[in-house]
């Protein structure tokens, strides 16, 4: 037989009556908790949408998880353990496209590995929070942001004249060609937070660390990716950089003086002023040389910055970055400063016009003229990474050998009616 609860005009008569105190008070907590129902379960589903504020803007990213690295796993330099990543939406937390993700995952991977201890959890045993923790995937919303927040710091007591901000925060939201936006946030983001910068399709063959140059505890395969932890002690080109890129070559390895870079890595500490000149100078420079030709609403015009016959033809983020780096350089020396000690320049090179080098390195397959493109430094002898994965997103220059001849049609109908405008600086 089972109990019956009072109703509730039978408990009402009890608390009338006088019954005891106690029904009256377990009456007035079920009322309590009855109410807290209806306002958590209830009352947000009769919001109006009308009301939604899409203005919102997210809070300031912060480092949310505390990092895994023990102390003698710190960075030697002041270049910090952040990994950063930008493209229009979060693959990580999408995971799609799936080769793009795999490819983002693979370099999170070794780069956690190389920069953990011997003595540290094996990333192969880390939690998908530990391996995420101080990495930085940022989408436009994430860039506009951070944009603003940077350049909005600068001031007009630096040297570099009036503050700009507002102009180069107009020109990003203006900007229809999704990597522009990607030069101009990838910038801004290492100035906020330091650490290292990847574009999605970069391939980590060895990870490039500051302070130790190559971790020999990296194991690695282009096909099976072993992953042992490496450590703060490995021996490797030992510096004290604060800023390192990657200077391009032109066409059969052709070395060329203050070249334009390729940005798809750079590694610098937070606030660099080679990336606040970027930021306040030679990127509003550039637009403001070509905005007259432009095209603001074709996200396939293409404007292209010819500032000598050696560096040829070169695009927004690959020739301000260089350009920053050497007024910076340029300045230091006039100075008598020394800084300049503590900038680096990796090389990229296509191991297709150098047959020779790199004899026992393995070649990566894949269907295109810029497969075998890497980026390594000629000084120690270590190729760190393929500058493009065979990826269906660079199919017209790094495809996988999987790739159809209809889908290779296919993209090269998709190309068409790219726009290149060529300005003289």
């Amino acid at each position: 037989m089972f109990m019956t609860l009072p109703t509730k005009k039978e408990k009402f008569e009890n608390m009338k009556q006088g019954k005891p105190l106690s029904s009256s008070i377990i009456f007035a907590l079920e009322i309590l908790l009855f109410a807290a129902v209806v306002v958590v379960f209830v009352v947000p589903f009769k919001i109006p949408l009308e009301t939604i504020d899409d203005s919102y803007e997210p809070p300031p990213l912060e480092h949310t998880v505390k990092s895994t690295a023990k102390p003698n796993s710190k960075p030697k330099t002041g270049v910090p353990y952040n990994l950063i990543f930008t493209d229009k939406e979060n693959v990580l937390e999408t995971k799609s496209p799936r080769e793009i993700y795999d490819n983002v995952m693979r370099n999170i991977f070794l780069y956690k590995a190389a920069f953990s201890s011997p003595n540290d959890k094996n990333v192969t045993e880390m939690t998908d929070e530990e391996i995420l923790s101080n990495v930085y995937f940022l989408t436009d919303k994430d860039c506009r942001r951070i944009i603003a927040e940077v350049t909005s710091s600068f001031h007009n007591d630096d040297g570099l004249g009036e503050n700009k901000t507002n102009t180069l925060l107009g020109y990003f939201d203006r900007e229809p060609v999704g990597m522009f936006r990607g030069d101009i946030c990838r910038v801004a983001a290492l100035y906020k937070y330091g650490g290292y910068y990847m574009d999605v399709d970069l391939k980590t063959v060895t990870p490039y660390i500051v302070g130790r140059g190559q971790s020999n505890h990296i194991h690695h395969d282009n096909n099976d990716m072993r992953i042992i932890n490496g450590g703060a002690d490995d021996v490797g080109r030992d510096d004290d950089s604060t800023f390192v890129s990657v200077s391009s070559t032109m066409p059969g390895n052709i070395p060329c003086p203050r070249a334009p870079f390729f940005n798809a890595f750079i590694a610098s500490s937070a606030e660099h002023p080679i990336l606040k000149r970027a930021l306040n100078e030679t990127m509003i420079e550039w637009y403001d040389k070509h905005s007259q030709f432009r095209n603001w609403t074709n996200p396939k015009w293409n404007p292209l910055w010819r500032s000598d016959k050696c560096s040829g033809f070169n695009m927004m983020g690959t020739d301000t970055l260089s350009r920053a780096y050497y007024k910076v350089q340029d300045a230091n020396n006039k100075a008598g400063y020394s800084e300049n000690n503590k900038f680096h320049l990796l090389e990229e090179i296509n191991l297709s016009d150098q047959p020779g080098l790199y004899s026992n390195f393995t070649r990566q397959e894949g269907v295109g003229c810029c497969c075998q493109y890497i980026v390594h430094d000629p000084v120690n002898g270590v190729p760190y990474f393929f500058s493009r994965a065979p990826l269906e997103r660079n199919i017209l220059n790094c495809g996988p050998n999987t790739v159809t001849d209809s889908r290779l049609k296919e993209a090269e109908r998709e190309s068409q009616g790219a726009v290149d405008v060529v300005i003289d600086y």
